[in-house]
Formats: structure tokens, C-alpha cells, sequence
């Protein structure tokens, strides 16, 4: 009989181990996945400020189609033609 309380000791302490190491793997992941979604609002927040430098440069004028490899210039001269 007491051969058998010590298997079953044996045993519940091996499972309290294997469930610690479980909750500390758990634990390192949930700390990991908090940092690595602040990096992730990090660098959103800084593609967003590259992207709105970037279009800093850009001129738009509503009201006109936007064509592939438009001239910047002719356009300007036409619409000024138009306004005149």
C-alpha cells in the first residue's frame, strides 16, 4: 500500500511540474505577444508618418481623372486654359 502512495505522490508531483512549466511557457508567451504588439503599434505609427510625408509632396486637384503617366505640367496648362 504504501509503495502505491508513493507512485501516486511520484506522479502528482511530476504532473505539478509539468503544469508549472506549462503556466510559465503560457505566462512568456502572453508577455511576448504584449510586446510584440506595441512594436506593431510602433511601426503602424511609423509607416503612417512616412506615408504622410511621402504624400507631402503630392498635388491634388479634385474634379480632375487621375491618369497613368500624366504630364504634371501639361495638365496645369490645360486646366489654367480653361479657367482663363
Amino acid at each position: 500500500m504504501s509503495c502505491q502512495l508513493d507512485t501516486v505522490l511520484a506522479q502528482s508531483k511530476c504532473c505539478h511540474e509539468q503544469v508549472f512549466r506549462c503556466t510559465k511557457k503560457v505566462d512568456d508567451s502572453k508577455t511576448a505577444v504584449h510586446e510584440q504588439a506595441g512594436q506593431i503599434e510602433r511601426l503602424r505609427d511609423e509607416l503612417n508618418d512616412v506615408e504622410q510625408y511621402s504624400r507631402r509632396a503630392n498635388l491634388e486637384v479634385h474634379g480632375m481623372p487621375v491618369e497613368q503617366e500624366e504630364n504634371l505640367q501639361q495638365k496645369l496648362s490645360h486646366l489654367a486654359e480653361k479657367l482663363n
